[in-house]
C-alpha cells in the first residue's frame, strides 16, 4: 500500500489504511489528476467527507420520527446512536463490499505486474463498484495500448 505522501490515482496501488487518493488541493482537473496518477495519498477524516446523515429532513433521524423528542437528553443518545449505527453500517459494506475486497486485491496483483513486466504489461482488469462495495452490472477490461476492451455482465452481489 502506499504511504501518506506518495501519488496515487485509479490504476495506482492503494492508498495505507487510514488514508485516501485525492486530488491536490487546487489541482484545476482533479478527475485528470486521479486518472493519471497525479492525485496524493492524505489522512482520511471520515467526519469531513461524510455528510451528518441525521442532520437535515431527509436525514434518518427525520424519517425514523426522531426529529421531535420529548425528552431531549434521550434525543441526543438516540441520535448518537442511530448516528454511530448507520455510519458502522455504511463502513462496513464501503470497506467489507465483495467488489471493493476484489479492487483492492487487484490493485495490489497489477502494481506487482506492473513492477515485474514493466513495458509488457498492457491490459489488466479492475472491478467496477459502486458507492457501497457490490458490483456494478458492467464489468470491463482496461487496456493500455489502445484496444477495445472485453466487457461482460455480472451479478452485484458476487460478481
Amino acid at each position: 500500500a502506499l504511504k501518506r505522501g506518495d501519488s496515487c490515482g485509479v490504476y495506482t496501488a492503494h492508498c495505507g489504511t487510514g488514508l485516501r487518493c485525492v486530488p491536490r488541493p487546487g489541482d484545476p482537473r482533479p478527475l485528470h489528476a486521479l486518472t493519471r496518477g497525479h492525485a496524493v495519498c492524505t489522512e482520511y477524516d471520515q467526519t469531513e467527507d461524510e455528510p451528518d446523515v441525521t442532520s437535515d429532513q431527509g436525514s434518518l433521524r427525520y424519517l425514523l420520527g426522531l426529529n421531535r423528542p420529548l425528552d431531549p437528553q434521550d434525543a441526543a443518545e438516540a441520535q448518537e446512536s442511530i448516528k454511530a449505527r448507520v455510519n458502522a453500517i455504511r463502513k462496513k459494506l464501503i470497506q467489507q463490499g465483495p467488489c471493493h475486497t476484489e479492487l483492492h486485491a487487484s490493485l495490489d496483483v497489477i502494481a506487482e505486474s506492473q513492477q515485474a513486466l514493466g513495458e509488457k504489461f498492457t491490459s489488466f482488469y479492475l472491478p467496477n463498484c459502486d458507492k457501497h462495495g457490490f458490483y456494478k452490472a458492467k464489468q470491463c477490461e482496461t487496456s493500455l495500448i489502445g484496444q477495445p476492451p472485453r466487457c461482460w455482465c455480472v451479478s452485484s452481489w458476487n460478481g
